[in-house]
């Protein structure tokens, strides 16, 4: 599917859902072409990516190898780091947000508050530290 069409991320999304729906909460994760398999155990873990790995090829998908990775101690998924069980933000992410200047325009400060979204699990009372700059966004 050529990824320069306006719909076509959103299409691709689809139809990797339909594909995959039934899998979703038995441990595998699909954004895009990004797919997470993850188990407590290793014949679970075996049989989910066999799963996984027949739908897509039935389905006339192909699978790089090479851009695959297999019990990795550390993983980068996302823009998070996912370690011995434990989700956390990728410190290059949350240094990048540090290092911004303050947002002189209401659309810069529409464009911070999305980026912050993104890491509000990782900060405690997200809404309660972010309300006094929604705040001036509504006057």
């Amino acid at each position: 599917m050529p990824f320069g069409l306006k719909n076509a991320p959103a299409t691709f999304q689809r139809s990797m859902n339909f594909l995959l729906d039934d899998l979703r909460y038995s441990g595998v994760l699909v954004y895009l072409d990004d797919i997470l398999i993850h188990s407590p155990d290793i014949p679970t873990l075996l049989k989910l990516m066999d799963k996984v790995f027949h739908r897509l090829l039935n389905a006339g998908y192909t699978i790089n190898l090479q851009k695959c990775q297999f019990l990795p101690p550390t993983l980068l998924y996302l823009g998070h780091i996912i370690e011995d069980g434990i989700i956390r933000p990728n410190p290059k992410k949350v240094e990048a947000i540090q290092l911004l200047k303050s947002p002189p325009t209401s659309h810069e400060v529409r464009s911070l508050l999305g980026v912050a979204g993104f890491l509000q699990a990782f900060i405690p009372n997200y809404s309660q530290v972010t309300a006094p700059i929604t705040d001036l966004l509504k006057g």
